[in-house]
């Protein structure tokens, strides 16, 4: 197979050509997550559940298409945790959510750090008490050794 020169600005083209698509793709998902929620869709049926199928179909894209739009994605999380609300209510909610989690995540962090100080405490002592045990063993075995050398001299 022959190698292809590819022209710099066919590489620009190409590079505009991909935004352009995807700021359509984006305008489609808006206007389809928009049509779903006032419940007046085009191609899906009417009161089809909010999801990223349902958005995806609306549009005419796939599935993985939606992925690729986080920012469409959150709103749809966002409508179905609370459908009644506006946009500005969700996203507070959301982020009051957010931040509960991470206030969790950081006293367990926290917990876990405290622990983890406890248990190289003890494994301190722990070792200390190891290394007087040993200390007593080994002065022990002198002990018996002296005594089994008096016993044979004697």
């Amino acid at each position: 197979m022959a190698k292809q020169n590819v022209t710099k600005s066919s590489k620009v083209a190409l590079r505009e050509y991909k935004q352009y698509e995807e700021e359509k793709n984006h305008n489609k998902l808006i206007n389809a997550f928009n049509r779903l929620v006032n419940n007046e869709p085009k191609a899906v049926k009417k009161s089809t559940k909010l999801s990223v199928t349902s958005v995806a179909k609306e549009a005419g894209l796939s599935r993985g298409t939606v992925y690729l739009h986080q920012d469409i994605l959150q709103k749809i999380k966002a409508y179905k945790v609370n459908p009644s609300t506006s946009d500005f209510k969700r996203n507070k909610s959301i982020r009051e959510a957010t931040l509960e989690k991470e206030k969790s995540r950081q006293t367990f962090i926290k917990q876990l750090q405290e622990d983890k100080h406890k248990l190289a405490q003890e494994n301190f002592r722990l070792s200390l008490e190891l290394q007087d045990a040993n200390e007593k063993i080994s002065a022990l075995r002198k002990q018996r050794t002296i005594g089994k050398v008096v016993q044979i001299r004697t």
